[in-house]
């Protein structure tokens, strides 16, 4: 299992710093390697809505199924994605702080097949990014 978990204080308020989170459309302004999220099942969004991620790596596309596994407006966001050789888990924990708002982001990320599992060290790296 590959665990990268970086923190930072944003200069927004908690609700700026959700919606941005939120708002699937934006996420590859802040996540260089995404080039799309998009919702799969009807709206609102929730614990349990279904997504695809749509991503660049090492210069190839790479399609992945997934869901909303936490939903907390203003407090936490977390899903979950996989596909044949990896399964990850995403989470953003948000706490108010007197210039903005502490943001959590953790990547948890478990291959599955030998050739990822060598790949570890490469992977480590490029999620810490």
């Amino acid at each position: 299992m590959i665990v990268a978990e970086a923190g930072t204080t944003v200069a927004q308020p908690p609700a700026k710093v959700f919606a941005l989170l939120d708002d699937l459309a934006k996420t590859p302004l802040w996540n260089t390697r995404c080039i799309e999220v998009k919702q799969t099942t009807a709206r609102p969004r929730g614990i349990g809505t279904r997504l695809h991620y749509q991503h660049s790596e090492a210069g190839q596309e790479v399609a992945m199924e997934g869901k909303v596994v936490r939903y907390e407006p203003e407090r936490a966001l977390g899903m979950k994605f996989a596909n044949a050789m990896v399964d990850v888990a995403i989470e953003f924990v948000l706490a108010p702080a007197a210039n903005g708002t502490d943001l959590l982001h953790r990547v948890t990320s478990q291959p599955k097949s030998f050739v990822m599992k060598l790949m570890a060290t490469v992977i480590r790296g490029a999620t810490r990014k």
